[in-house]
């Protein structure tokens, strides 16, 4: 599931507990992104939602 970081909210760590592939679509630093998203993969705006979506397809083929 690709997130943007302002959106979201009490369901992504339930996604990440559930072991649901998770991207995060965000414009903030990933340095600046909560220790709980430390090992989530992060694209960062302005890059294009295609990459995201690329990201996650890959983090899908690979569970």
């Amino acid at each position: 599931m690709v997130v943007e970081y302002a959106t979201c909210g009490a369901h992504d760590p339930a996604l990440l507990e559930m072991g649901i592939p998770v991207t995060l679509y965000t414009g903030y630093d990933a340095s600046n992104l909560p220790e709980k998203y430390a090992h989530v993969p992060v694209v960062t705006k302005p890059r294009d939602c295609a990459e995201a979506l690329d990201l996650l397809s890959r983090q899908m083929a690979a569970t």
